[in-house]
């Protein structure tokens, strides 16, 4: 019925967990969160080659019993398609561990993880960067291991994840921040440009079919 937001999320085995909706749909219904785990396993089969993508709702709670009545109702939906492999409820600690491949949300949920994801990354690289600079001993240190965090900020700063395409249209759209600055905007123009390279939207329609 809706596209919806999709971006990948890094996790800890070095693959990605992808997460839709991200903000194009502030209320979802139980169907229209069911038809977005569809197109997600699509993407994550498409983008990252993955036969079986698991997929899981996220929740409050791991336990059946937990949810609003939509997230309830759209994991009866999800577990009677036995197309899916549908791992049941994930919580939001669950985003950067590998437990699934796509998880689902409406997207006042996913907008709000999604930005608090990127205000606690760019926190904790202020941080880091502070205490490297507190005299000369940090200084020194912030020498000895700077190569390896190069590594560790290129991997959680959000500005080389700018760019999350809308899925369930026929063509590439690729969302971008509003207040994105160049190296940013680069980047979501690189994710279209792979989007298109990948023929994202006939690829998924073909899935879908």
């Amino acid at each position: 019925d809706r596209p919806a937001i999709i971006s990948a999320l890094p996790r800890e085995d070095g693959k990605h967990t992808f997460v839709l909706d991200l903000g194009a749909n502030v209320g979802c219904d139980s169907e229209q969160l069911y038809q977005f785990a569809v197109m997600g396993q699509a993407v994550a089969q498409v983008l990252d080659d993955t036969r079986q993508p698991s997929v899981a709702l996220l929740n409050i709670g791991s336990e059946e019993i937990k949810g609003n009545d939509q997230v309830r109702a759209a994991n009866d939906l999800l577990r009677e398609d036995t197309g899916l492999n549908y791992i049941g409820y994930v919580e939001g600690s669950d985003l950067f561990r590998a437990k699934a491949d796509v998880v689902v949300c409406d997207g006042f949920v996913g907008n709000v993880a999604l930005k608090t994801i990127e205000g606690l990354a760019r926190y904790v690289m202020s941080e880091v960067r502070r205490e490297f600079r507190q005299n000369w001993w940090s200084r020194l240190l912030g020498l000895l291991v700077l190569p390896l965090w190069k590594k560790v900020e290129e991997r959680i700063n959000p500005s080389g994840y700018n760019g999350a395409a809308f899925v369930g249209l026929r063509g590439v759209v690729v969302k971008s921040h509003g207040n994105a600055d160049a190296y940013e905007f680069n980047q979501a123009i690189l994710s279209a440009r792979q989007y298109v390279d990948k023929n994202l939207p006939q690829k998924i329609e073909n899935l879908l079919s």
